[in-house]
């Protein structure tokens, strides 16, 4: 099929460079929900409210019949049958003729009616029982097929050796849950991780390609261990950052500390008082990168080994990357550390050196054992445990999808639902207080139009490690309380080293095929916004090659007024994730990060105020442009990292027109300690919101011990509040950092047992809300489709900005 194009000019212009993220499973992987145990279940709803109705008037007859009896064993019987039917059971007096016929005729329809339901509760059993068989059977099918088991073993490479062992029963309760939750991820989701979610750029060709990285932190590791042995000749030390200040201020020293914890890698950077680290800076030629040997001849002493040691530990000098921003580390390290290094043999350093190329066309096995011998290396170079006791996240892969589709976004219908979701959201994206509050700072500090020579100081004199920043805080809370007239008047004034005002959108088609939703049947639905820069895309560089790259550059320079558009680079040494972003433009050379052949120092640029516009920016000979294309979130970045991202990027962007925002944001007032039901936002065919129910968590109720009884439970509840039977739930005040799987959305089929027990499983001690939200595409209603034509859930990426200037 051919999709119509439209040009999309106003409000806004949306980018043309765009993705498609899909579920590396088909959505029937998971079956849908059993007929039969629906039909069970509506059936028995319909006699509970059968019973209910006649149980008053039975107990009522049988309470005036009472008296009037003068057989005792008959009195006896009817005192049994009232017992009887306050339990719900039959009154076994249906048959007795010497009732008199209207009290007869109340016990044979209620004993008609609990029969009927005793028989219906024993079909439901019976359909439990098939629907949980056909389930297992499903699932175990769908780890047969060897790409999933192959994706699969990056994600729980214990659980897939297990299997491959015949350590776990496949029959078991702990393997079906677990299955089902990996299954239920890749069929119904769409977060990038190896093969259980592809990715593709809309409107090209999709090769199915692959690459992966082994883990940055285990580099940075190796490296440093080298530095502390002085393995390498070539090894270099550079002494960390230490800043005169323009006023009284003490100058400030800049202290590097990796951390590396539960799959958490970053490297803090704290800004201190220098005289805190002043005794052992001087020992220190600050001149330059200087080599291990020369350090430990300048501290001198009887052990300058150790005095080294310390150097590095309190973060005075610091190693110098020695690979280049888009080189495979191991590359260098191999020839760096030719004899070994940290109890690392040569010969498995060469192992981390071929194992991205290996890696990708590995079969199950292999990438098992492959896996095995990074994370022996990793409990070598990590020896007191820091990675936890089976570390994880050590090799990062992305895939391509491998079947084509289009640009669903650019059909005429679609294009009229993203230009009336950028009306919606355009005047929800303005200046944030706290760049209005940098520019304050640096104007007290050097005056109106003046210049800072010396942008790092700046930065890390706002960075500086006291008792937190009350004005920022405060800065922060007055961008969510903002008004509408403020808002339209903090559209401009950012300077040219800011991007243009912009959004990510993340979008979901409901609607049967690609040609329902051509012909402008279906919905447009929004699930998230994030960055409009090109981080979004920039996470695939690598993945999609030399001419992607440039179409990214194009989108990215198209943002910026500067002809000179730099990367900000953030832990492109350590973090796998943010060195697989970098690489796409000519890097601000920053302490601690790798290098390229084009970058420019922060140092060599100077920092200027604006008196026009009331803003800061950064140049050389001309302004340049700075761009923060890292996968973690710009709001999480740390000490001076956060001012850098904020001078590139200085937009508060969080429309409440999705589901996430209003999940965090637009339902605080709810009523609590009961479910509050929140109905589907709707304009016209865009979807801005979900129909969503925030539920108190009452495990007991919830979750009895019985199959029977916890679908009943949760039919009741469906039925009482108007939930579909599938849903999606969400944790409320899960805590962990940013890979805790508790964080991210379950799918959940209210009518299966197995599904069930894992929501009940997920939720994590203390919770006491949970969130669920209509499956909104539901499972008729993807437009993708797998190689096998089978329908796969789809998630659509785009961005759109708004030049300064714009009258939108």
């Amino acid at each position: 099929m051919t999709l119509t194009t439209v040009n999309l000019t106003a409000p806004g212009t949306w980018g043309a460079l765009r993705l498609g993220r899909y579920g590396g499973l088909a959505v029937d992987a998971l079956p849908a929900p059993e007929s039969a145990v629906l039909q069970a279940l509506d059936g028995l709803d319909g006699l509970e409210r059968e019973l209910d109705e006649q149980r008053v008037a039975l107990l009522d007859a049988l309470f005036a019949e009472v008296p009037t009896v003068e057989d005792s064993r008959l009195r006896r019987r009817v005192l049994s049958a009232k017992r009887r039917v306050f339990a719900s059971a039959q009154s076994g007096l249906s048959d007795d003729p010497r009732l008199d016929g209207r009290l007869a005729g109340l016990c044979r329809s209620w004993d008609r009616a609990v029969g009927e339901r005793d028989a219906l509760l024993d079909e439901l059993s019976a359909a439990l029982a098939r629907q949980e068989r056909d389930l297992a059977e499903a699932l175990r099918r769908t780890l047969a097929d060897e790409d999933f088991r192959a994706a699969l073993a990056v994600a729980a490479p214990d659980f897939v050796r297990a299997l491959q062992d015949g350590h776990v029963s496949t029959s078991s309760a702990k393997f079906l849950r677990s299955i089902y939750l990996y299954v239920a991820r890749t069929s119904r989701k769409t977060s990038p991780f190896s093969g259980l979610t592809t990715v593709a750029e809309l409107g090209r060709p999709a090769r199915g390609r692959g690459v992966a990285l082994v883990a940055y932190h285990l580099a940075i590791a190796l490296l440093q261990a080298g530095v502390l042995e002085q393995s390498g000749d070539d090894l270099r030390i550079a002494p960390s950052p230490v800043k005169a200040q323009v006023d009284a201020h003490a100058d400030l020293a800049l202290i590097p500390r990796h951390v590396f914890r539960d799959g958490i890698v970053f490297r803090e950077e704290t800004v201190v008082d220098a005289e805190h680290v002043r005794g052992w800076a001087d020992r220190v030629d600050g001149s330059g990168p200087i080599t291990p040997r020369d350090v430990a001849d300048s501290v001198g002493g009887r052990d300058p080994e150790t005095r080294v040691r310390r150097l590095l530990d309190t973060g005075v000098v610091r190693p110098v990357i020695p690979w280049a921003r888009t080189q495979d580390p191991y590359d260098v390290l191999s020839e760096l550390f030719v004899c070994g290094v940290a109890a690392v043999e040569p010969t498995e350093i060469a192992v981390l050196r071929q194992l991205s190329e290996r890696f990708v066309e590995a079969s199950t096995d292999a990438r098992l054992s492959l896996l095995d011998r990074v994370r022996t290396i990793g409990t070598q170079v990590f020896d007191e445990g820091e990675l936890g006791e089976r570390p994880g996240g050590l090799v990062y892969e992305d895939r391509e999808a491998t079947v084509a589709e289009g640009d669903p976004l650019a059909l005429p219908a679609v294009a009229q639902d993203l230009d009336a979701l950028a009306e919606l959201v355009e005047p929800e994206v303005f200046r944030s207080h706290g760049y209005d509050l940098m520019v304050s700072r640096f104007v007290a500090l050097y005056g109106r139009g003046g210049v800072c020579r010396d942008p790092l100081s700046f930065f890390m004199r706002l960075a500086i490690d006291n008792d937190g920043d009350p004005e920022a805080m405060t800065a922060l809370r007055r961008d969510l309380m903002i008004g509408a007239e403020e808002k339209l008047e903090r559209r401009t004034g950012v300077g040219p080293t800011a991007v243009a005002r912009h959004l990510g959108a993340y979008l979901q088609f409901a609607a049967p095929s690609i040609q329902a939703l051509a012909d402008g049947n279906g919905r447009t639905v929004v699930n998230s916004f994030g960055s409009g820069n090109g981080a979004l895309q920039a996470r695939y560089h690598r993945l999609f090659g030399r001419d992607y790259r440039a179409r990214l550059r194009r989108h990215i320079h198209s943002l910026w007024t500067p002809e000179t558009v730099l990367e900000l680079e953030v832990w492109a040494s350590c973090n796998t994730g943010q060195a697989a972003c970098a690489g796409v433009l000519p890097e601000l050379r920053l302490p601690g990060e790798p290098q390229g052949l084009l970058g420019v120092g922060l140092d060599e640029l100077r920092l200027c105020h604006d008196p026009a516009t009331e803003a800061v920016f950064l140049a050389g000979a001309e302004p340049v442009g700075l761009a923060y294309l890292g996968l973690t979130p710009q709001h999480l970045l740390p000490s001076y990292f956060r001012w850098l991202a904020l001078l590139s990027d200085p937009w508060v962007r969080f429309p409440m027109h999705s589901d996430y925002a209003k999940r965090q944001y637009g339902h605080r007032n709810r009523p609590r300690g009961r479910v509050a039901a929140i109905p589907r936002e709707q304009h016209g065919r865009l979807v801005t919101g979900r129909a969503t129910w925030w539920v108190p968590v009452q495990r007991e109720a919830m979750f009895p011990a019985a199959d029977v009884a916890i679908v009943r439970w949760w039919h009741a509840f469906a039925r009482e509040h108007g939930l579909p039977t599938e849903v999606f739930a969400h944790q409320v005040g899960s805590t962990g950092g940013s890979t805790n799987d508790l964080r991210k959305p379950l799918y959940v089929d209210l009518s299966a047992p197995l599904s069930l027990r894992c929501l009940e499983r997920w939720l994590a001690p203390g919770t006491t809300e949970v969130v669920l939200v209509e499956a909104l595409p539901d499972r008729t209603g993807h437009v993708s489709r797998t190689a096998q034509d089978r329908p796969c859930v789809s998630e659509y990426v785009a961005c759109i900005s708004w030049p300064e200037g714009d009258d939108t």
